[in-house]
């Protein structure tokens, strides 16, 4: 839904450095999924590090290139989808008995991560065009 994908922008946006942690707590609606969460490698497995409620507190490593389906979870029922944040990190959704996840939400789960992951980068302080960043009026 491109409404629900302009709502996480524009809070995304407001958010700095938080804009992973919130992306979190905003993809269960914006998916329509029961869950989600944002998982770090650790040693041989993984750490759940921001998770919505109903997500478990144990998930699987999995290395990403792309958004992409997973294996459904050890209870059968639970549909599973994954986009990378860097090597070492991924957002994860889960969706209780379907239905699976189309091509276009894998898209989307992909933007939505990058970008996130974009506003929540450090800028290095003093880089502003020289022009102050403004737009210029048009002649």
């Amino acid at each position: 839904n491109l409404f629900l994908d302009l709502e996480v922008v524009e809070e995304l946006t407001t958010l700095g450095a938080d804009a992973l942690d919130g992306l979190v707590g905003m993809l269960p609606i914006t998916f329509r999924v029961d869950w989600a969460a944002r998982v770090e490698r650790s040693g041989a497995g993984a750490d759940v590090v921001r998770a919505t409620d109903a997500a478990p507190s144990e998930l699987p490593w999995v290395d990403l290139l792309q958004a992409t389906r997973l294996p459904e979870l050890d209870d059968g029922v639970t549909l599973v989808c994954a986009a990378p944040i860097s090597p070492g990190a991924m957002v994860v959704l889960g969706r209780i008995g379907g239905p699976a996840f189309l091509d276009s939400e894998l898209a989307r789960l992909g933007h939505l991560v990058s970008l996130a992951t974009s506003i929540a980068r450090p800028h290095p302080p003093g880089r502003v065009p020289p022009d102050g960043g403004r737009v210029p009026e048009p002649s």
